[in-house]
């Protein structure tokens, strides 16, 4: 029998995002910043973000509107760099329709080919 070390709720929502002139398909993820993560947790999740500009950390920011961090392909997709704002157009839990703005906080290089689309 294995015992779980920690659990971790998230949420992830399909959107279409605009950047500078140019739009794509993403995936809004949330995450829980006071969540305390073990060393093990930790050292996979600098692995899984290798950061380019910014810091995981810049998500914290109080002084940006709603910050985020992008893949750096998905960066260039949209034609956005640090600094600037991303809309995306999405549908909440209920189906109705939403919008939001966010900063660029932040610009990863993904592991993996999965972790472009968040």
């Amino acid at each position: 029998m294995y015992e779980a070390k920690s659990v971790e709720e998230a949420i992830g929502i399909m959107a279409r995002a605009i950047g500078n002139g140019k739009s794509d398909n993403l995936i809004l993820i949330g995450v829980n910043l006071d969540t305390k993560l073990s060393d093990e947790d930790r050292k996979a999740m600098e692995d899984n973000f290798k950061m380019v500009s910014g810091t995981f950390n810049d998500l914290k920011r109080k002084d940006i509107e709603n910050p985020c961090i992008i893949a750096e392909a998905k960066a260039k997709t949209l034609q956005v760099k640090m600094g600037d704002i991303i809309r995306a157009r999405y549908r909440d839990i209920h189906g109705a329709n939403q919008s939001a703005r966010f900063t660029i906080a932040g610009i990863f290089k993904p592991a993996n080919a999965f972790m472009e689309a968040p």
